[in-house]
């Protein structure tokens, strides 16, 4: 392609950013220049083809249409320093791949992956440059499947990156708080629930000890892997939440259909939770079905949020029967349980699909799982 039409391309093509004058972390977001590449794509091949266009092309989340691609980003480097300076890039969250190429004569030549000494290395690679020396870099990353990715680049000085992870972690130090102290009251519901279950008086509450595990579980994760880069959290944020929160609702189904007796006192509930079952069965395993064995991430995550529509239906559904079982005590208080999970559970929906607003919201207001967390404490209050 002719130099001309390159440069047509990348309106950044002159400008520089001098990595000695990086003093903790830099972003680079407005001296990139971004494109998108299909995942067979083999950038050494198509870098010269690419159209590339100055920025990033999404600045919030990536759309779901995005997530299966690859992103390149291009961007210019100096070293003015007398010696040489290394510094990590740094993507953003949520990158399973994360390749750095260096133009060099014709053609593009692979940087070695050099990773820091943390648990969180994956998610960072080491650029160096030597004394006066200036370079064009392209970084190919690969998303990983989940609605929440986002690309803000940023380069951060060698001996800078644990206090840079640290900073980024204490930003949701009041929701991690929250999240460990609900934690607790769902350890402190499992270790009764079982109590009671080896003491043979109410074999139901092994359900409820389920419920409780795997919800605490997707909670518990949810904190300890928040802002992390490392395969482990990656499992968690893509695939196993879900799942986690799926087997939970089921166990608490299960737990309700024998501790209301649903089969002889309310058939129509037996029915309606044994449906409830079965569309988490087939959505669980739909939903595993597309994540690793298809690249269609529309429908992984329409499976996901069609589920959790379907269940607040139901919740609807349970709130109408319990209104005109009005009479039964129990399920006065079942009632109201469920109404504040609806509530905050359909608040916590919005959250996720209207992240631009809720961002703006103070503290711990912004976070979806707060609301979540908040509708599952007062069911239990119940």
């Amino acid at each position: 392609m002719p130099f001309s039409v390159l440069l047509a391309q990348d309106s950044l093509w002159n400008t520089y950013t001098d990595i000695s004058k990086i003093n903790l972390a830099n972003p680079i977001s407005k001296t990139v220049s971004s494109a998108y590449s299909n995942q067979s794509s083999k950038l050494p091949e198509i870098y010269q083809s690419l159209a590339l266009k100055p920025g990033l092309q999404h600045k919030g989340n990536i759309p779901n249409s995005f997530v299966t691609k690859k992103i390149i980003l291009k961007f210019n480097l100096c070293n003015s320093a007398d010696s040489a300076v290394s510094v990590w890039f740094f993507p953003g969250f949520y990158f399973t791949d994360i390749r750095l190429y260096k133009l060099q004569g014709n053609g593009i030549q692979k940087l070695p992956s050099v990773l820091p000494p943390i648990t969180d290395s994956v998610g960072y690679r080491q650029i160096s440059l030597p004394a006066g020396d200036s370079t064009t870099i392209y970084a190919e990353l690969t998303f990983l499947k989940t609605y929440i990715n986002s690309v803000r680049p940023r380069l951060i000085k060698l001996n800078y990156v644990k206090y840079f992870i640290a900073e980024l972690r204490s930003s949701s130090n009041e929701n991690d708080l929250m999240t460990y102290v609900f934690c607790g009251l769902l350890l402190m519901m499992i270790l009764y629930s079982f109590s009671n279950f080896m003491q043979g008086a109410n074999p139901e509450f092994l359900f409820y000890s389920g419920y409780a595990f795997f919800l605490g579980g997707m909670l518990l994760t949810k904190a300890m892997y928040g802002y992390r880069c490392s395969t482990t959290s990656f499992f968690f944020e893509a695939y196993f939440d879900f799942i986690m929160q799926g087997l939970g609702i089921m166990f608490y189904m299960i737990f309700m259909q024998r501790f209301l007796t649903t089969k002889s006192k309310h058939p129509f509930l037996q029915k309606l939770y044994n449906a409830g079952i079965s569309l988490l069965s087939i959505s669980l395993l739909f939903y595993t079905f597309f994540h690793y064995f298809t690249d269609n991430y529309n429908i992984e995550n329409l499976i996901e949020n069609a589920t959790k529509v379907l269940l607040l239906v139901m919740i609807v559904i349970f709130l109408v029967y319990s209104l005109r079982s009005w009479k039964d005590k129990l399920m006065r208080y079942l009632f109201w349980g469920n109404l504040c999970l609806f509530i905050f559970s359909l608040i916590s929906q919005l959250a996720v699909m209207l992240t631009p607003v809720f961002r703006t919201f103070p503290g711990i207001f912004s976070s979806s799982l707060f609301y979540y967390e908040i509708g599952l404490f007062l069911e239990l209050v119940f």
